[in-house]
């Protein structure tokens, strides 16, 4: 079941969280699938692709990982222009373990796969939000 929640006091809050986290868990699966996420369309998207762009995992032993499914996503700040979530993820680099690669992965070992989790910085803006920054291990800036 996926957990998604914003810390808040007030019982309309908890009370909207709960019924967000039952319409998703409704969907079936083990995670967030693409589409909707913290109530925003395409949001989850969004993260998988700039996690996709831009992170490592295992200190860049795994330098080319794809998130498989986000597991939850947490509001740990919120101000007028900026929201920060925390997202739980499970990851896989395919291309680190394909004996065909030519790639040399850094390390050693047989496995790139694992569960994670980072912080997402996303902007708000009049359509939604956009993911500015994320926590967490990346390649070098181009």
């Amino acid at each position: 079941m996926v957990k998604i929640e914003r810390f808040s006091s007030s019982a309309p809050a908890r009370w909207a969280a709960a019924v967000l986290v039952l319409a998703v868990a409704g969907c079936g699966g083990t995670g967030v699938q693409v589409g909707s996420l913290l109530g925003y369309e395409g949001l989850g998207q969004q993260v998988r692709s700039f996690y996709a762009r831009r992170a490592w995992e295992e200190n860049a032993v795994c330098n080319t990982p794809e998130m498989q499914a986000i597991r939850s996503a947490t509001i740990v700040d919120e101000t007028d222009d900026r929201i920060v979530a925390l997202i739980r993820y499970t990851w896989v680099d395919e291309g680190a373990n394909d004996p065909s690669s030519t790639r040399i992965r850094r390390g050693g070992g047989s496995s790139c796969r694992g569960i994670d989790e980072r912080r997402f910085t996303l902007q708000k803006h009049v359509d939604g939000v956009r993911v500015i920054t994320m926590s967490g291990p990346q390649q070098p800036v181009r």
